[in-house]
């Protein structure tokens, strides 16, 4: 995790794993949706077709995001300059129900 928190420090590197990860899917489009219809039983069509592209769309579109989110400015009294900055801190697990 070390070495993804140092890789993730720049914004521009930031996107650009994430563009990669989704060229690596659409490139593997055909063994991802054969792992998917594995995993679960869903048609491989439905998959391939459908699934595996709404993911790939969706990681490029965040991908392109990733350069436009702008810390905040706040007010502050006396001679202080407060600002909120959006990071990347590397990987993240989720548990959803």
């Amino acid at each position: 995790m070390g070495g993804t928190k140092k890789r993730w420090k720049t914004v521009d590197s930031f996107a650009g794993e994430i563009y990669r990860f989704a060229d690596l899917l659409e490139k593997h489009r055909n063994e991802v949706a054969a792992l998917e219809t594995w995993d679960n039983g869903k048609p491989y069509e439905q998959a391939a077709n459908v699934e595996i592209p709404l993911v790939i769309r969706t990681f490029r579109y965040y991908a392109g995001w990733a350069d436009k989110i702008n810390g905040l400015t706040v007010p502050a009294d006396g001679p202080y300059h407060v600002q909120t900055l959006h990071e990347p801190i590397g990987v993240a697990g989720q548990l959803v129900p």
